[in-house]
């Protein structure tokens, strides 16, 4: 078993790699060198800040693989090293990639520390594009030509939310999964090499804007005047609590604690179904007033915990899917004209919201339950009358001329 790995740049430049395992109950402390192949630059300059490697990084992936070697090796016990490479098992060849999926993937997740939303994704790619295809098919038999034909396939099969043909980069998303497994199959040392594999060409994607609250006004007065207070609330809880379409769907009645006008956010969706968060991390927020006024208003169900719920076919109470969610936010986006559109738009307006009332990098990180702080950039798009409206606070000027469009240069 590994009980610790400590990474330590020495002064000759080369990152040594400090294991401490534990065999048979005993505590065995054992050093190795990371190869010069082995070693990036970004490796090498985050173990001279005294942090870790990038779990996706060819030196960590090579400091787990030597880790559970040197397991194996002191595990055959006190023999010699020529009749302890002969006594270790080698690898049968012909394994298939479903057996290999099977007997290491949970080993993989364990060494990367992999997040729920990590995994949920690799068993979705991994169960509808990749082992129905190559599942029966040798680890190295899988060659570069194998690997074109089959990311042919996946994206003439791969259909976008809309039903009509997916994006290049959902489809080199979906490969990556594969990829990432097969060089994990070279660290196991079960085959020599991964193929060589193009990724799709893609437009550049803008990033994501948000809506100004004139937008956000018209998107929430069309959903009142559809009259269902569940999607109403929906809509609140991502423009006011920057919470995850998955978040809200499963957000339940005891998460909610009106006294101290407070959410508690536990559980999000793992294949569509109630789960932990996309980061496996539980946080509580402040609840604002009009989102404290929706939940009151909105009926309660005595069948569904959640408190976003729905009349089925049958006339049986059951809680909102994500997709109907989606659909229901669409239909009222395209009802009043706005072009961005979707459930994650709201969260990036939630976001902007918080920077534009000059709240720091760390407290929106914190509100919505990112784990690194610099992730809350991606979603923060100040506008100029925010930065208006913070001068005039913080400086206590009048900049009512002050000169506008200057977002757009």
């Amino acid at each position: 078993m590994i009980d610790r790995v400590k990474f330590r740049l020495k002064a000759s430049g080369k990152i040594q790699v400090d294991y401490q395992l534990v065999i048979d109950g005993k505590r065995v402390r054992v050093r190795s060198e990371v190869p010069s192949a082995q070693v990036t630059p970004a490796a090498k300059k985050a173990v001279a800040k005294g942090r870790d490697p990038s779990p996706n990084s060819a030196t960590y992936r090579w400091a787990m693989g030597n880790a559970q070697r040197q397991v194996q090796k002191r595990l055959g016990g006190s023999k010699p090293q020529k009749k302890a490479r002969e006594a270790k098992p080698k690898p049968a060849k012909g394994m298939t990639l479903k057996k290999f999926i099977d007997q290491h993937l949970e080993s993989y997740w364990m060494q990367i520390q992999a997040k729920p939303a990590t995994r949920a994704r690799h068993v979705c790619a991994l169960n509808r594009h990749h082992l129905p295809a190559l599942g029966d098919m040798p680890l190295e038999s899988i060659t570069r030509g194998v690997l074109a034909a089959h990311q042919a396939n996946v994206a003439k099969r791969m259909k976008g939310r809309s039903g009509g043909e997916a994006k290049p980069s959902s489809v080199n998303i979906s490969m990556v999964v594969l990829m990432t497994m097969l060089r994990y199959a070279v660290d196991l040392e079960l085959i020599a090499h991964v193929p060589m594999l193009r990724r799709m060409k893609s437009k550049p994607v803008k990033r994501a804007k948000r809506y100004s609250d004139e937008e956000l006004d018209r998107f929430l007065g069309e959903i009142e005047r559809q009259g269902n207070p569940h999607v109403l609330l929906g809509a609140l809880l991502g423009c006011d609590q920057g919470m995850r379409c998955a978040e809200i769907v499963t957000l339940e009645r005891q998460d909610v604690d009106f006294k101290r006008q407070e959410i508690t956010i536990k559980r999000g969706l793992s294949m569509d179904k109630p789960g932990s968060t996309k980061t496996g991390n539980e946080r509580t927020i402040p609840m604002t007033d009009r989102v404290a006024q929706a939940l009151r208003a909105a009926p309660t169900s005595v069948v569904v915990p959640q408190v976003i719920w729905r009349i089925g076919r049958k006339g049986r109470q059951e809680r909102y899917t994500a997709r109907r969610l989606y659909e229901a936010f669409m239909a009222a986006q395209d009802a009043v004209g706005l072009k961005l559109r979707g459930t994650h738009i709201l969260r990036h307006t939630c976001a902007s919201r918080l920077a534009d009332r000059g709240a720091s990098q760390a407290q929106i990180a914190c509100y919505l339950g990112q784990v690194k702080a610099t992730t809350a950039d991606i979603y923060t798009h100040v506008s100029a009358d925010g930065v208006r409206g913070l001068l005039d606070r913080e400086l206590g000027k009048n900049l009512a001329k002050f000169p506008r469009g200057l977002e757009n240069r």
